[in-house]
């Protein structure tokens, strides 16, 4: 058993252009909301952190720190 655990800074965003590349990117956004760009709220994460865990012995733990960020 092999998990990934993301964490971060949360930043939410109504940016129209944001918005309209998170439709762009996931056919599940535009086939749950069609054209009602209005109630969908963009988010990121900054500050990101990833550690992979596994409770296989042959698997180290890892664990990663993204920098930069749009702060």
């Amino acid at each position: 058993m092999t998990y990934v655990r993301v964490s971060g800074k949360v930043n939410f965003t109504d940016d129209p252009e944001v918005i309209e590349k998170c439709f762009e990117n996931s056919p599940v956004l535009t086939s749950q909301f069609g054209n009602m760009r209005e109630v969908v709220i963009g988010y990121y994460l900054s500050d990101v952190q990833t550690e992979f865990e596994s409770f296989s012995p042959q698997l180290t733990h890892r664990r990663y720190t993204l920098s930069g960020g749009n702060d």
